[in-house]
């Protein structure tokens, strides 16, 4: 089967939602200008609950959205200044309220993660590789509840591709948001802390020729109900 690349998918995606956004229920034709509009992955790696309500203030919002699990919207994000706001079930009040500037024809990711305590959000802008060619784009963010730094190791190389990693911030996440090109394949991803020692893993994952991967830690060190799990979203 043919790959379709994120750069391919963004413009078909557009493609379509201009499409849509010009047939009307009389079956008539709008005139007007198409419904600038973004696309958008939401990616909920937040261990404290089984599932969060994100709500985007507009038209198919909230929606739920399960713990290492995501969500891109089929019609895309509406442009301009959008309020989002992601509660959990039990929650008195939200545990991020905030402000996404949206830009037209833009490809952008979110991610909660952190504790109850201490909710963390993060967005990324999602740009392709000029001459990917052969490989695949991968990025890694260490999202987890986690003391000290991270390393990704992909494949089978001695040296770790993401090294020295942190648990992010919205600034961080923004510096770590470009894809780097690496070999496609059938590969392992193991993430190693400070001391060396191995603490997520995932084997014989297909990273596919011409996609782009976000990789990313998230759980609880301590485990309990939520422990440490390296998730994988394709873009």
């Amino acid at each position: 089967m043919k790959t379709i690349s994120l750069q391919s998918l963004i413009c078909l995606f557009f493609s379509l939602f201009i499409f849509s956004s010009c047939l009307k229920d009389n079956d008539g034709y709008y005139d007007g200008p198409a419904t600038p509009a973004a696309y958008m992955t939401f990616i909920n790696a937040y261990p404290e609950n089984d599932f969060l309500s994100f709500d985007l203030h507009a038209q198919n919002s909230p929606f739920p959205l399960q713990y290492k699990s995501y969500l891109r919207p089929a019609w895309g994000v509406f442009t301009g200044e959008r309020k989002l706001t992601i509660t959990a079930p039990s929650g008195n009040s939200p545990l991020i309220d905030t402000v996404l500037n949206i830009r037209d024809s833009s490809a952008y990711s979110t991610f909660i993660y952190g504790t109850a305590t201490n909710p963390r959000f993060a967005m990324t802008q999602d740009r392709t590789i000029q001459n990917l060619g052969e490989n695949t784009g991968i990025r890694f963010f260490n999202l987890a509840n986690i003391e000290g730094n991270v390393n990704l190791v992909v494949g089978n190389a001695d040296t770790a591709a993401f090294a020295n990693r942190p648990m992010e911030t919205g600034a961080s996440a923004v510096q770590h948001q470009l894809f780097q090109p690496t070999a496609s394949g059938s590969i392992n991803l193991r993430v190693m802390d400070a001391s060396g020692n191995e603490i997520a893993r995932r084997d014989n994952y297909t990273l596919r020729k011409g996609y782009y991967y976000s990789i990313f830690l998230t759980g609880n060190a301590s485990g309990g109900n939520s422990p440490l799990y390296l998730g994988v979203v394709y873009h």
